[in-house]
């Protein structure tokens, strides 16, 4: 009988331990809701949100990937459409975890899922930004990385306002030993044999000096053709820089952005008779790389450094 009463009351005990501990994830929870900050954004406005937003609405692929990698899936209330693409995303297998996808910039879609916080890019128009303001919705308007530090400024950024700053440091440390250890697996290659690319792309020209694409070529030990062109993103490059620049190497991407581009194929590109007399043709070393690769503004350009290195150096990698 003691024995029986003995067990009753040790699992009483363990019950309330456990409800108690319950009741205090829950109240962790609410404090981290209710409790709010102020921050100021890329563009100089403050925004007040809760310490840890809890319906969070990125409106970037960028801040998609490095949501998926610092916050719980249930903290996300929408990604972009573009987090299922697996040729431009990285997380395209997790992304199922987020039911709502974002495309066009629908104030009164983005105002129907309740976010505490909307995440979007300094290249996003003003319109968008002041009416979504005007609903009373916290926007916080981050600064596009340009080059690698800016990315793990960006991280750093996000997992503040996220209040997930330990895991944005974590990330930020990983991605620093990837980048080092492609460094490393490169860093015995002589002046003399760094080899040059282009990259070819459905936009034209792409990776024109400040672009986070020439910034990768630099920690990949590449000499980016168009890193001293007076160019932009926006400029269709023609054959005659091609020939002119005479790359060893020349990139392009699996992805076209369907409906929007049109990206040569190797084929193409080895059967111009145009480009008979450069080298990356001559020596048929025209690389394919993931879109995911050349488009990358998140912890993923270091898994974006480390393809482009094994495309123009894949001696080294073996």
């Amino acid at each position: 009988m003691f024995k029986k009463l003995g067990i009753f009351i040790l699992s009483l005990i363990f019950i309330c331990i456990t409800l108690s501990g319950c009741q205090s994830l829950v109240n962790d929870k609410k404090m981290s809701v209710s409790k709010k900050h102020t921050v100021t954004d890329s563009v100089g406005n403050k925004v007040t949100l809760p310490v840890k937003p809890q319906r969070i609405v990125s409106l970037t692929l960028g801040t998609d990937e490095i949501l998926m990698d610092i916050v719980a899936p249930e903290r996300i209330a929408a990604l972009t459409y573009l987090s299922d693409d697996s040729g431009i995303s990285h997380i395209s297998e997790r992304s199922i975890q987020v039911k709502n996808k974002i495309k066009g910039n629908s104030a009164e879609a983005i105002l129907a899922l309740k976010p505490d916080l909307v995440l979007i890019a300094d290249w996003w128009g003003l319109n968008i930004l002041d009416t979504l303001r005007e609903m009373g919705i916290n926007v916080y308007v981050y600064k596009t990385p340009y080059t690698v530090a800016d990315v793990k400024k960006t991280i750093r950024e996000v997992a503040f306002i996220v209040g997930e700053a330990e895991r944005g440091e974590t990330v930020i440390r990983d991605f620093d030993t990837r980048i080092q250890a492609v460094q490393e697996k490169v860093s015995g290659i002589a002046d003399g044999d760094v080899r040059s690319a282009i990259a070819l792309t459905g936009k034209g020209a792409f990776g024109s000096k400040g672009s986070i694409y020439d910034d990768m070529c630099k920690y990949a030990c590449i000499k980016n053709c168009l890193q001293d062109l007076k160019t932009d993103d926006s400029t269709t490059i023609s054959k005659e820089i091609i020939i002119k620049e005479n790359p060893d190497v020349i990139i392009v991407p699996g992805w076209d952005a369907p409906g929007m581009l049109k990206v040569q194929s190797i084929k193409e590109i080895l059967e111009d008779e145009s480009l008979q007399t450069v080298k990356a043709v001559k020596n048929k070393n025209v690389q394919q790389v993931p879109g995911k690769c050349l488009y990358c503004v998140s912890p993923y350009v270091a898994d974006s450094i480390e393809i482009l290195a094994k495309a123009v150096y894949p001696e080294v990698f073996k």
